[in-house]
């Protein structure tokens, strides 16, 4: 197997670049063409931008018989985020994290054969970091495969596609790694969620690649990317069976009566 399997520089609006490698994917006696195949058709980047209030520098306040005490105060700002995700339905919905388009208004989609959609924010549930996009297309896309993650066990395979930008450019790498632990909880300060029963595995996640998807050795999903530990080199995914439900749950309560749409 050659160094790289699969390499591929777009050039999309405003010089905005996506690029697929899959060097990550080389190894001794592996064959990992039927996972890459199976499943980066499906694997979409994610860019929300819009306009928020932030904290900025510190101020002193007054505060009358309290003296006087610094405050950071808010500050609007043009903001945007990276992200990833994956088609779970034909006609184009995305499943990846709320906390990617979290205070966030434009919405756009960046395909695997490189080009560029607005997206619309259908759906988001912060309390499960699960989030719903539609794609403003009228064709047939691939929806990725579910897999069982209920089967997932300790030292399996495991694949996620993870990203990086540098400038205007988003590199995206398919990498390989083990799975390292089950039913995991995590704490997130920072968005303010506990999450519980995460698939953990030993794939780094740089900024950027929350969302996607972690799959199995045949390309079936297994898994969100949901967040990672730099400093331990491991990474967490909400998994599958629970998107599934998600998802199902979703279109149980939404979808207009006559109306049908892939439940995966």
């Amino acid at each position: 197997m050659g160094k790289e399997l699969f390499v591929s520089h777009l050039l999309l609006s405003c010089l905005f670049v996506f690029c697929f490698k899959s060097d990550a994917f080389a190894g001794k006696g592996d064959d990992l063409t039927v996972p890459a195949n199976r499943y980066l058709s499906s694997v979409v980047a994610v860019r929300a931008e819009g306009t928020g209030y932030y904290r900025g520098k510190a101020s002193p306040i007054i505060v009358p018989k309290a003296g006087m005490w610094l405050s950071r105060r808010l500050v609007k700002a043009k903001a945007h985020k990276n992200g990833m995700g994956f088609i779970v339905d034909r006609s184009g919905v995305i499943a990846t994290n709320a906390h990617t388009l979290a205070g966030l208004n434009q919405v756009s989609v960046i395909l695997s054969d490189g080009r560029e959609l607005a997206g619309k924010i259908r759906y988001t549930n912060t309390n499960e970091d699960f989030a719903l996009i539609d794609i403003d297309s009228r064709d047939n896309f691939t929806p990725i495969g579910f897999g069982d993650s209920d089967l997932v066990r300790r030292g399996d395979r495991a694949f996620a596609v993870i990203s990086r930008e540098k400038k205007n450019e988003i590199e995206m790498a398919a990498a390989k790694g083990v799975v390292i632990g089950l039913k995991q909880a995590f704490v997130s300060n920072e968005r303010k969620v506990k999450f519980n029963n995460l698939i953990k595995t030993n794939i780094l996640l740089p900024y950027g690649s929350s969302g996607g998807p972690l799959v199995d050795k045949e390309g079936n999903l297994i898994g969100m990317n949901v967040a990672g530990d730099k400093t331990r080199k491991i990474s967490y995914a909400i998994p599958s069976n629970r998107i599934k439900e998600l998802y199902g749950s979703y279109l149980k309560e939404n979808m207009p009566e006559g109306e049908t749409q892939h439940n995966p």
